[in-house]
């Protein structure tokens, strides 16, 4: 049987389950009965989330904290502050029952050493980021003296093990590099220095350094033509490519020598870009694609080999009887579906329930009270304000990552109409993908936010006016990376879905042909597509039930006409006064409804005068 040991030293029996957890709170008798209720629902309520009854569930720490990690609490039904109650009440009713021991630093006294320690620390971050860890240290009886490698990780089981912090590498990460940054705050150095641990995953490509450089030569003279910046010259190009483009051609470049030593192809025989276009290697590098796949249709693998073929024509000019075979090659992998992939798919179908959308487009307004309050810390309300303005935006204007993070109060928004009016977004052709001027107007709400963000609520933070509208604390624009994490994050605690920016570009979609199925034109404007033939194969197969859902509604119009009500009622009297179907009159029936007609009518009666 499993033992781990405690904070205390005793052993947790993992043989019990919640059930036993459940039962043994109500022999505390102490506890009054509503906090034994509170923790009795703890406990059903971490059992619901991992969908298993509670007597199913073994009273595993490491187990229980590795099923809970990534809850989305909204996923659930439970807002943030409700799944942080619910998660401290389960760990109070283990340590109430006695049936587990916890791990527990935030009632922790600390002991004189780390104290005199963390008094000498004067930044805010690094106290935070150490406060755990002295706790624990404090507990074990353990010095800042003594601290080593050893000393964080048996900090790193006590976490895993037995405690449901979230992230638990990220912790631990932090409290190194806290602990590096501080140990020598003294007159001499305290402690052994601590190896920070790399959460980067393996890398999945070959460094361009480790490449033979005749071929590195090659891929930048090929990357140099397809820019076309000398015009006059013999091989130049009609049309030159814009950085966008050639930036994805060099990383599909990249990825397929990836892939062909993958393949078992050497390395270092791949002197030029032509090694890449023989038969053998392109094989064993779509194989390998293919492979790693597992069989699936990838957009990136048909990438690759499309920027093979045209390496193949234009660069490498290989003969015409090779390129029939490449193309033979590329003829086999699995063909692309069209329309949306699976992801995207989901993602609208979560919006198929209006009030989602109604709690999406009400998440702006609630991030911008919290930026307004002086409740919320000034950092905080700057990146508050930030989202709100983000997500406002995304939705009115779905622009693409990199022209949102690089939107700029002077070059890009302006208020023609004055202050109190719509703003205007104008994006220039060179920085958008399909190379055309794009112009939107926003909304007189979300243009007045933007003047406030910029004049009053930055500045109080940076300490003057930004010019971008998207900078960190300290006044420089910001990454795409935090903005697309940070739009992610905060979609996902509101609405429980995962969803990043590029995805809202699907939603404006699926919102406008609900409303105007027809409207496709108007989405290619709204996205900036440049054919409208993009725009159909993207979202023309998007739903069915739209199309069901159009010709429904055309029906039942039809129906509710006046001619169509008449045409049922004189079916339906019909039907009461006749037996079987209608037949035909005969000739003598015809005569004797005439002969009765006229006996009806009969002879004009004599005119009489009055008083006759």
């Amino acid at each position: 049987m499993l033992q781990l040991v405690a904070r205390t030293g005793a052993p947790v029996d993992v043989s019990k389950t919640l059930a036993d957890v459940i039962l043994a709170i109500d022999n505390i008798q102490h506890l009054s009965k509503g906090r034994r209720c509170d923790l009795k629902t703890a406990c059903r309520t971490i059992a619901r989330i991992m969908d298993r009854p509670p007597s199913g569930i073994a009273v595993d720490l490491g187990m229980i904290r590795e099923a809970l990690e990534g809850t989305i609490p909204a996923q659930h039904g439970l807002t943030e502050k409700r799944w942080s109650s619910i998660r401290s009440d389960f760990v109070g009713a283990l340590r109430l029952t006695g049936i587990a021991e916890p791990l527990a630093t935030s009632k922790a006294v600390l002991s004189d050493g780390w104290s005199a320690f963390l008094a000498k620390v004067k930044s805010r971050d690094y106290m935070i980021g150490l406060s755990r860890f002295a706790r624990f240290c404090s507990l074990k009886g353990i010095e800042p003296e003594k601290v080593n490698d050893c000393v964080m990780q048996s900090f790193a089981t006590a976490l895993t093990e037995t405690t449901l912090v979230s992230k638990p590498g990220y912790i631990l990460r932090k409290t190194a590099r806290c602990w590096n940054a501080t140990r020598g705050v003294g007159d001499n150095e305290i402690g052994a220095a601590l190896t920070v641990q790399s959460n980067r995953p393996p890398l999945k490509r070959v460094p361009v350094s480790a490449m033979p450089e005749s071929f590195r030569n090659d891929l930048e003279a090929w990357l140099r033509s397809l820019e076309a910046s000398d015009p006059f010259a013999a091989d130049a190009r009609e049309k030159p490519l814009r950085p966008v483009t050639i930036s994805g051609y060099r990383d599909r470049v990249i990825s397929a020598v990836a892939a062909a030593v993958g393949g078992e192809v050497d390395l270092h025989s791949i002197k030029s870009l032509h090694r890449l276009v023989e038969p053998n290697v392109f094989k064993a590098i779509l194989s390998h694609r293919h492979r790693m796949s597992e069989g699936k249709p990838g957009p990136q693998t048909q990438g690759i080999a499309t920027v093979l073929l045209i390496l193949a024509k234009t660069w490498c000019q290989v003969p015409e009887p090779q390129i029939k075979v490449l193309q033979e090659i590329r003829s086999k992998l699995p063909a692309l579906k069209q329309g949306m992939v699976e992801k995207n798919r989901r993602l609208l179908d979560a919006f198929e329930d209006p009030r989602q959308l109604s709690r999406f487009l009400a998440i702006p307004s609630q991030l911008w009270r919290k930026a307004k309050s002086q409740n919320t810390r000034p950092d905080r309300r700057l990146v508050a304000a930030q989202l709100s303005l983000l997500i406002d935006i995304v939705t009115v204007v779905p622009l693409r990552l990199r022209n949102l993070s690089a939107l700029n109060f002077k070059d890009n928004l302006s208020w023609p109409r004055g202050s109190k009016g719509p703003a205007l977004l104008f994006v220039p052709g060179a920085e958008m993908k399909n190379g055309e001027d794009f112009m939107a107007e926003l909304p007189a709400e979300l243009a007045q936010r933007l003047l406030i963000y910029r004049t009053q609520l930055a500045p109080k933070v940076l300490g003057h006016m930004p010019d971008d509208l998207f900078v960190t604390r300290h006044g420089k624009r910001k990454a795409m990376a935090p903005i697309a994490v940070e739009f992610k994050t905060i979609v996902s605690r509101e609405l429980g879905i995962k969803m990043t920016i590029h995805q809202t570009r699907h939603l404006a979609a699926k919102v406008i042909l609900d409303a105007h199925p027809e409207a496709y034109p108007l989405v290619q404007q709204l996205l900036g597509h440049s054919n409208l033939s993009t725009t159909v194969k993207a979202y023309a197969g998007v739903d069915t039930r739209r199309a069901s859902r159009s010709y429904a509604a055309l029906l039942d119009t039809m129906k509710s006409t006046p001619i169509a009500c008449a045409a049922g009622l004189k079916r339906s009297r019909r039907k009461l006064t006749q037996k079987g179907p209608a037949k035909e009159p005969s000739a003598s029936t015809k005569v004797q409804s005439q002969n009765a007609s006229s006996k009806g009518r009969g002879k004009p009666k004599p005119k009489t005068s009055r008083g006759v």
